[in-house]
């Protein structure tokens, strides 16, 4: 598989993260069936290589792949697409209207159980919250 089309794809001075884009890309490799189950993986030297990247952007970016299981990864062997990933044709999805009232029952909103992603979350803009609640005197 030549990656040499991805280094064009990336936006370096984009908003999103270099290593989030290469995995993004990936995955859109895996659905299209340029990436077939099986495959063997560069090595993330090779990859970083050819992307013009620092090792470690490849390293983040196959560390979600894997932990996503899109990827398998054999210690200090072969990184290869899972052959756990079963790619299915989405079937159209009806729209069912949902009352309001059933959502927003007594002006609650409820949450799903879902995890939230966390490389998303402003780390630097809630540290910063949290000491300036917490060096306020108590009262």
């Amino acid at each position: 598989m030549d990656f040499t089309k991805l280094q064009s794809k990336l936006d370096r001075c984009g908003k999103k993260a270099i290593y989030l884009q290469i995995a993004d890309e990936i995955i859109s490799y895996i659905k299209k069936g340029i990436l077939k189950v099986g495959e063997t993986m560069p090595s993330t030297r090779q990859l970083a290589a050819e992307l013009s990247v620092n090792r470690n952007t490849v390293v983040l970016a196959f560390d979600i792949l894997t932990s996503e299981g899109w990827l398998v990864s054999e210690e200090r062997k072969k990184t290869r697409v899972s052959d756990k990933i079963r790619m299915y044709q989405m079937a159209e999805k009806k729209e069912v209207p949902v009352k309001t009232t059933e959502i927003y029952t007594n002006d609650l909103i409820f949450f799903d159980d879902g995890l939230p992603d966390t490389t998303c979350t402003p780390v630097e803009e809630l540290a910063r919250a949290y000491r300036r609640i917490f060096s306020h005197k108590a009262q």
